[in-house]
């Protein structure tokens, strides 16, 4: 059966949309600002994402400083975003050593 991988990364002043395939393909991004309204803006991408995509089934990850509380609002699984970025980089990327994430609110520093 075919199915989504969906990744929302909501932070201080972006969110961000990222859909995969079952075999970790990217297929379909978005990037947007969201002036302070969270849910509008996300609900809007998927939206947008649904038409390219339709109605198949998906596994969802949301993750960002805003990300948290969309995440417990709707029941959907939560990964700080430190933990997510050091997963991707190790999985796509292993011979990567240092990672520096600079944020609109903070910026963070991975060192594999």
């Amino acid at each position: 059966m075919q199915y989504l991988k969906i990744g929302i990364d909501i932070g201080s002043t972006t969110a961000k949309l990222s859909i995969m395939d079952q075999d970790d393909n990217l297929k379909f991004t978005l990037y947007r600002r969201h002036y302070a309204e969270t849910v509008k803006t996300l609900l809007g991408m998927l939206q947008d994402s649904a038409v390219h995509w339709g109605d198949l089934p998906a596994a969802v990850q949301v993750t960002g400083s805003a990300g948290m509380g969309i995440a417990e609002a709707y029941q959907l699984p939560f990964i700080q975003e430190v933990v997510a970025t050091a997963a991707y980089i190790r999985n796509f990327y292993p011979q990567v050593k240092t990672v520096l994430d600079i944020g609109g609110e903070d910026a963070k520093l991975i060192v594999f």
